[in-house]
């Protein structure tokens, strides 16, 4: 059933257009014939177009796009959001184009047949080797194997004994019996390996025989974590030996412990990351997860839907927590914090932004003042600002319930003490306060459009799910930090993280709070996200640039000097601004993305306002004389970045040969309805900054004549073919040039 939002509507603000939205997993990807229709373009007379497309099935072979991950909660607590994968994992199968799915064996149930259709690939990494139903599920994995979905298995095979849910009499623990040996080695010899067992931890007879640095030693050195022993056989001369070791003056102990193989992969105890420290300098990646992943699900050559990348530069979006919003500054010792950030900060960088508000603080009932009221208005009613929810008292943990204590019940931890309010009420944290906002603050059209969560962000399915009821898009959690403080992946956030079947979009970086040691200094810390900015965009660009704080940064003039920095130097960066929502578009377009392999070529479709597919490692090119629904590409280290249009279904094809055609290289606006012709090429361009656009494949030191709006003028080309446009692009602007 589609959930539909009785308080939204339309904004009037986001470049893309709003779509219903449903649940995780409620939407299928259909086949053969596909009809979609689409809007021809925002802000002007609204033409509704319907497109047909027939992909014989016979010939079109969907991309699957999903791994399935097999996780134990029973194996630690402190893990039970699947902790490893979501932090872990979960990015770089994002970056390599792949979904996660999540299936807790710890239930004793395996999952059903129905669950499986779109899965490409099963990826297991064990803590122990205890599991319910244990037998049940080698002999399933086996199978799956067999049918060809490829198995990633890192760490502990986690099935060596079967517990049965009866306890022992005498113990009071689950029952448990070993399993066979044979049983195991079903699903490594189908995986090309062979279990020999013969687990030894912590053992000083270990010593490496062969490290492969190709995979090997990423981020922290193999020989200073390995310390548990293994044997396993690689059987296949076609597998790949990354990591071989053995144990001192033992005969036949060689053992191969990271293994890629037609089927998969293996990575022994000790030997995938290093994660048992609370340093955070010290934890890291061992083996390269990339690579790693990409040999392991056969997945290297693929087209990957982008989250990242927007018309060949980066996407950077921009949101503030209402936090603090009354906060004194120190700075003039009169102003609340919000009166800064809206005259320094709002006033002054223009880009799109979601701007949110805590009803309590707001609210003169409440905590707020007689000045709160006209701010919050003020700074909503900013045409470059879309508005957030963030809660009704905002609590710190969306997981914490009211327990009983010797003096009554204890109180929810939240900023905002109110009385008679002393537990979490999702749906008043959320919907009341969104109406609240709606009704006290806004004026029509404006409604608020995202819940940004509060405190750890760490909101249950049953609060998850209530923004999708009601129609609101949902941000926060994540804090990406990857900088000299935290120098790897492990601290970069994915995209999402799933709760059941609804998800909940994570920020791409992380608050001034974090950088500030939670507000105790230095008060210029914020200016350190510059580190993290610069580190997942290369050698990688993993993260869009998200600038995200509080208004307690206005308190502080340091913290004030921080946010201009940041500001500063994304917007010299190559960018293309968007609202948040138009962000969590792009990201649900990475959700819904459908690829189908056509021949040499592609088909992609569903894939709603997500614009980009990219290659990598590949020095090729769009084939515009085959391709359809292709505007352009443009290259970021060592991959390809293709551009998409509006058009709801596109035909991708490559070639070894540079185009002579022109196509759009890049842009920091919004580009729709792109339409060459023989003689002309004509485009509509939309943004909140001054307008850059390159346009490539041109003729060297030509002189084009163009039209922008109502203004006509000319420009020659470099001696690359690039004519760069530069024009104010706050409306929508129609361009036209002419080929001749």
């Amino acid at each position: 059933m589609l959930l539909r939002n009785p308080l939204a509507g339309r904004s009037g603000h986001g470049f893309f257009e709003e779509k219903e939205r449903r649940p995780r997993g409620s939407a299928k990807a259909s086949q053969g014939l596909l009809i979609t229709c689409f809007s021809i373009a925002r802000g002007l007379p609204i033409i509704i177009m319907c497109f047909a497309l027939f992909v014989p099935s016979l010939h079109a072979a969907p991309l699957k796009r999903t791994i399935l991950v097999l996780h134990d909660s029973t194996e630690d607590a402190e893990e039970s959001d699947e902790f490893r994968f979501t932090r872990y994992s979960a990015l770089v199968l994002n970056h390599l184009g792949m979904k996660m799915r999540f299936h807790d064996m710890s239930t004793g149930l395996l999952p059903p047949d129905s669950k499986l259709e779109d899965v490409h690939g099963i990826l297991t990494w064990f803590k122990d080797d205890v599991m319910f139903g244990a037998e049940a599920y080698l002999k399933w994995l086996k199978k799956q194997i067999d049918k060809g979905t490829k198995v990633a298995m890192m760490e502990e095979v986690g099935a060596e004994v079967e517990i049965f849910r009866e306890k022992d009499p005498q113990t009071n623990k689950w029952k448990e019996k070993p399993v066979k040996l044979s049983l195991i080695n079903e699903v490594f010899n189908s995986l090309g390996l062979e279990f020999k067992a013969n687990f030894m931890k912590k053992t000083f007879l270990l010593e490496l025989t062969h490290v492969d640095p190709s995979m090997m030693n990423f981020e922290r050195d193999i020989k200073f974590h390995l310390t548990s022993y293994i044997h396993v056989v690689s059987k296949n001369p076609k597998n790949k030996i990354y990591l071989k070791a053995q144990l001192k003056g033992r005969e036949n102990s060689a053992t191969d412990l990271v293994v890629t193989t037609p089927q998969g992969a293996y990575a022994g105890p000790d030997t995938a990351a290093f994660d048992g420290t609370s340093d955070l300098k010290q934890q890291g990646w061992l083996l390269n997860p990339f690579t790693f992943f990409s040999e392991a699900f056969e997945i290297e050559d693929r087209p990957k839907p982008d989250y990242t990348t927007l018309y060949g530069n980066r996407i950077l979006y921009a949101h503030i927590d209402g936090d603090g919003f009354n906060n004194i500054s120190h700075i003039d010792r009169k102003s609340m914090s919000s009166e800064i950030i809206y005259e320094k900060i709002l006033k002054k960088y223009t880009i799109p932004h979601s701007v949110s508000v805590v009803v309590a603080e707001i609210d003169p009932k409440l905590t707020g003042n007689e000045k709160s009221i006209p701010v919050a208005r003020d700074i909503l009613k900013l045409s470059h600002i879309e508005v957030g929810s963030h809660g009704y008292a905002h609590p710190f943990d969306w997981k914490v319930k009211k327990t009983k204590t010797k003096d009554g019940y204890n109180a929810i931890p939240q900023m905002h003490d109110i009385h008679k309010y002393k537990d979490i009420d999702f749906r008043k944290e959320i919907e009341f306060s969104s109406h609240w906002i709606n009704e006290k603050l806004l004026e029509v059209p404006k409604k608020v459009k995202i819940f940004q969560w509060t405190g750890s962000c760490n909101p249950p399915e049953e609060a998850l799910k209530i923004p999708y009821e009601i129609g609101l898009l949902n941000l926060n959690g994540g804090d990406t930090q990857f900088d000299a403080n935290w120098p790897t992946l492990f601290g970069v956030a994915p995209l999402a993280s799933i709760k059941g079947h609804y998800i909940q979009y994570l920020t791409s970086n992380s608050n001034e709070n974090i950088y500030t040691n939670k507000w105790q200094g230095p008060f210029s810390g914020y200016k350190k996200v510059i580190e993290t900015f610069q580190n997942t965009d290369k050698p990688k660009r993993l993260s869009p640039m998200n600038i995200y704080y509080h208004f307690y940064s206005g308190e502080r003039l340091a913290s004030l000097n921080a946010l201009e920095t940041v500001y500063d130097y994304t917007l010299k960066q190559n960018h293309v601004a968007l609202f948040p929502s138009d962000y969590i578009h792009v990201a649900e377009g990475f959700e819904s993305t459908r690829i189908d392999k056509v021949g040499a070529g592609w088909i992609i479709s569903h894939n709603g306002n997500l614009r980009t597919i990219r290659f990598d490692a590949l020095k090729k090119y769009p084939d515009f004389t085959k391709s359809q629904g292709i505007v352009g590409f443009n290259h970021h280290g060592d991959s390809l970045y293709i551009h998409l249009d509006d058009s709801p279904t596109h035909t991708l094809f490559l070639t070894n040969k540079k185009p002579l055609t022109p196509y759009l290289q890049s842009s920091n606006v919004m580009i729709k309805n792109w339409n060459k012709k023989e003689n002309q090429l004509s485009f509509e361009a939309q943004g909140y900054e001054t307008a850059t656009i390159h346009i490539a494949g041109l003729r060297p030191d030509k002189k084009y004549d163009y039209v922008i709006g109502k203004i006509k003028a000319s420009k020659t080309a470099n001696k690359e073919g690039i004519l760069s446009l530069k024009f104010a692009a706050k409306d929508t602007n129609n361009i036209l040039i002419s080929l001749k």
